[in-house]
């Protein structure tokens, strides 16, 4: 019976442990925000959770790098528009040039950001269907009583 109590308690957390991996990701306005057991996950700790999975971790690393290079591109952008803006305000001379500039920057960076957060998303694509063809997950152990001529038995199936 003991036997019993114990195989039930490890596949018990055998399943729960497996299904604690699993990465999911809601749609913000900004792009996307990643959860895993309910807490929000960040790219960098992504790539640190997706290290097992090879093609999944080379796309999250150049997310992770694309979406730094759109950060560049638009605090940059934002910071020239914000200058001629202030310039405008201060002196009553307004920069169209760097303005422009800026704002051309800022746009920029909106497609690159959104191409990081694609390639997060197929990353996580991937590293969930990793999981989900894992030996825990492909074959569910079944447990089942064996009646014969010598006797009464359980038998476990993996």
């Amino acid at each position: 019976m003991k036997r019993l109590f114990l195989i039930v308690c490890f596949l018990t957390l055998t399943s729960v442990c497996c299904e604690a991996q699993f990465i999911s990701a809601e749609k913000k306005i900004g792009g996307y925000e990643f959860y895993q057991d309910g807490q929000r996950v960040k790219l960098k700790e992504l790539v640190r959770i997706i290290d097992t999975n090879d093609e999944a971790r080379s796309l999250m690393k150049m997310a992770q790098s694309e979406k730094v290079i759109s950060s560049i591109i638009g605090y940059g952008g934002g910071f020239m528009m914000g200058y001629s803006l202030g310039s405008w305000v201060n002196r009553g001379e307004l920069r169209w040039s760097v303005l422009g500039v800026g704002a051309g920057l800022a746009l920029v960076s909106i497609p690159v950001s959104r191409g990081a957060y694609d390639k997060a998303l197929r990353a996580v694509g991937i590293y969930d269907d990793a999981l989900e063809s894992s030996v825990f997950r492909k074959k569910k152990p079944e447990l089942g009583l064996i009646v014969s001529g010598n006797g009464i038995g359980v038998a476990i199936a993996f």
